[in-house]
């Protein structure tokens, strides 16, 4: 191993998975506004290995829309952003060319699934008066909070935003919550926005909303890993399961880069060359508070009808539309609403 010097460029990338998240516990609801900024999407992995104990695979029973079935236990490994290629990902929803999970998934099924596309924003939350209610606290108050979430909630967002207009005219009401661990409650369109009822209000939420924001939305998607730590994660998996089939670890699986376009042995290095580093894969360095009056041009005229949708923390492979490009001007978010 090489020695390093005490400078700047040798510092390692700082990543801080802690910040405030939009995460209902059982029973509880949440008075939220969206739309203040579009979303970021990424494509991520979940890789898991199986559970194996004294030689013996291990299986649960999970509860299936057909009835209970048996399916083989597993230990979480990894959340991480794909490495494949943007456009082939957008093309075909895999890059196996480029990506050594993708490479697993495709070589393997068995023991990895293709990526899917998860989102996160920033989001203002309304102080209420119970963790039970839609009503709010006095004096007025509101917290930024990232909330993630997967192609199935994104869905529904996009046809609030089509029927109803502009998702800062309407807040959104979520809750109860069916079950803390998987963050699935419903979801309605609200009859109005509280925070655009009084000057003070719209102040205080931009305000709020400017000061409050994580630098990097990535973190709140997946874990924005090299490759030799992602390596070093299939790895796992394929150790786990050569122990299932008790049949020995293919030499080299993991790091063979033949098959691939670009030449993983240079993922593998220290630096990469061709892998974003972590700051690298975090959005463009925008005002979040510029011209949302391009984000969306409709704005709702008719009362609601409230609209339920069931969210779970699942991979959704369909295709969705596209996010709105990213907007550069809200000066005129307070004179605009």
């Amino acid at each position: 191993m090489a020695t390093v010097g005490y400078t700047a460029e040798n510092k390692a990338a700082e990543i801080d998975y802690k910040y405030p998240k939009l995460w209902l516990d059982r029973g509880e609801v949440a008075r939220i506004i969206v739309g203040l900024e579009n979303p970021q999407m990424e494509y991520v992995h979940n890789l898991e290995k199986p559970i194996v104990i004294n030689g013996q695979l291990q299986m649960e029973t999970k509860q299936g829309k057909n009835g209970p079935y048996e399916a083989v236990k597993t230990k979480f490994v990894t959340k991480a952003i794909c490495l494949g290629d943007a456009s082939a990902l957008e093309d075909s929803g895999a890059d196996p060319k480029n990506c050594p999970m993708c490479k697993l998934a495709a070589d393997k099924p068995d023991q990895a699934k293709p990526p899917y596309r998860r989102y996160a924003t920033h989001v203002v939350r309304y102080k209420t008066q119970t963790p039970s209610t839609f009503n709010l606290q006095e004096p007025f108050n509101v917290e930024t909070l990232v909330w993630s979430f997967p192609d199935r909630t994104f869905n529904k967002l996009i046809d609030f935003a089509t029927e109803h207009g502009d998702l800062r005219q309407k807040d959104l009401l979520l809750g109860p919550c069916e079950s803390k661990d998987w963050q699935k409650f419903d979801i309605q369109i609200g009859s109005k926005a509280e925070w655009l009822l009084d000057e003070s209000r719209k102040q205080r939420v931009v305000e709020t909303f400017r000061n409050n924001q994580i630098k990097d939305l990535t973190v709140a998607i997946g874990s924005p890993k090299k490759a030799n730590w992602i390596v070093q994660d299939i790895k796992q998996v394929t150790d786990a399961w050569a122990e299932v089939n008790g049949t020995a670890v293919e030499p080299g699986w993991a790091t063979d880069t033949t098959s691939l376009d670009t030449d993983l042995s240079s993922l593998l290095n220290d630096t990469p060359a061709s892998l974003p580093s972590a700051e690298a894969t975090s959005a463009p360095s925008v005002d979040p508070l510029a011209g949302f009056d391009d984000l969306f041009a409709a704005t709702a005229t008719t009362e609601p009808e409230p609209a339920p949708v069931v969210v779970a923390d699942e991979p959704v492979a369909p295709p969705v539309a596209t996010a709105a490009p990213a907007v550069d001007n809200f000066d005129d978010l307070l004179a605009g609403l």
